[in-house]
């Protein structure tokens, strides 16, 4: 992605926001982003659960996850319309706090409500039981499922979002590789 919009590093541009273990690493996590596209892009700002910054008018605050990488992050991002981004997580008791009053809801919905034996093998990651809790306490406008393991592609995201909309009376949308979703 920093490479398309810095043009292979002819345009320098743009602000990059991540977690502490993908610009930096943390511990034994190694950074995701390598440090030849650090230099295509104007800004870095590295953030913590909790942190907050203003680009612009718009207002991003960092939020918790439960994950195996503890530096692991969600966004709540404040504009015109308020977007959430959930991160790699699982449900855990207290998440939709962090994401309150969000008109559209971003959710790595990486398992189907059956799960199995291997998926089960892989902890701190949404399924889609997690992601009913979420809409159910949270009630966005829009809700958009992305980051799908093998098992819920095989069986369809679109059954997913279904099953969602029909339990919640809320949209939802399985995202698809290149789409573009206006708000």
């Amino acid at each position: 992605m920093i490479d398309a919009w810095s043009e292979g590093g002819k345009n320098i541009k743009g602000t990059l926001i991540g977690s502490i273990s993908a610009i930096d690493g943390f511990e034994d996590i190694e950074k995701i982003v390598l440090d030849y596209h650090k230099n295509h892009v104007k800004q870095i700002i590295t953030m913590d659960k909790n942190d907050s910054t203003n680009i612009g008018p718009v207002h991003i605050t960092a939020t918790k996850t439960q994950h195996s990488d503890p530096k692991c992050i969600g966004f709540k991002i404040k504009g015109e319309k308020t977007v959430s981004y959930i991160g790699d997580s699982c449900y855990f008791e207290g998440l939709e706090n962090y994401h309150k009053d969000s008109d559209i809801l971003i959710v790595n919905n990486i398992f189907p409500r059956i799960r199995t034996n291997a998926d089960k093998r892989i902890n701190y990651h949404m399924d889609t039981y997690g992601t009913l809790k979420l809409i159910n306490q949270i009630k966005p406008e829009l809700v958009i499922l992305q980051h799908f393991a093998s098992t819920i592609l095989e069986n369809g995201p679109e059954k997913e979002a279904k099953w969602l909309e029909d339990q919640t009376g809320i949209k939802v949308c399985a995202a698809k590789d290149f789409e573009i979703f206006e708000f």
